[in-house]
């Protein structure tokens, strides 16, 4: 089993990215890495993200890669909702911070709507103008 105990999050990018593709090894050992203290940091956040845009943008974009989908969705989402500032919220700092993440590479794919859909259906409070940028990409908010 792959692991990445002990590395950065640079070099867990790295080893991750080196084939443009999120194998099922390296979904099960980022689950592990970014949850093994049962919280999401900012690192964690930016590692994904990172993560999915580099293999949004990579020949392998439109191959299956089961498990990240999910990842992806389950990590944007901890880091978002299970923060100790605003718990089950998406506060004013956080909206910005997705934006910017899902609006940088200029396209907002699969992972990033499911990630936006769950947040959308759970948060029990969000800024106006994050509403509104889920609403313009096809999302109830």
């Amino acid at each position: 089993m792959k692991t990445y105990t002990g590395l950065t999050a640079i070099a867990v990018a790295a080893a991750v990215l080196a084939d443009g593709v999120v194998d099922t090894a390296e979904v099960a050992a980022l689950r592990k890495y970014i949850f093994a203290d049962g919280k999401v940091d900012a690192d964690e956040f930016h590692l994904v993200t990172v993560i999915n845009n580099a293999v949004a943008k990579s020949e392998n974009a439109g191959h299956d890669m089961p498990g990240w989908t999910a990842l992806y969705t389950d990590v944007v989402a901890a880091y978002v909702l299970e923060d100790e500032s605003s718990p089950g919220e998406v506060s004013e700092a956080e909206a910005t911070e997705l934006v910017r993440a899902w609006s940088g590479d200029s396209t907002f794919d699969a992972r990033e709507s499911s990630a936006a859909r769950t947040i959308a259906t759970r948060a029990t409070k969000m800024p106006e103008g994050f509403r509104a940028f889920l609403t313009g990409r096809g999302i109830s908010a």
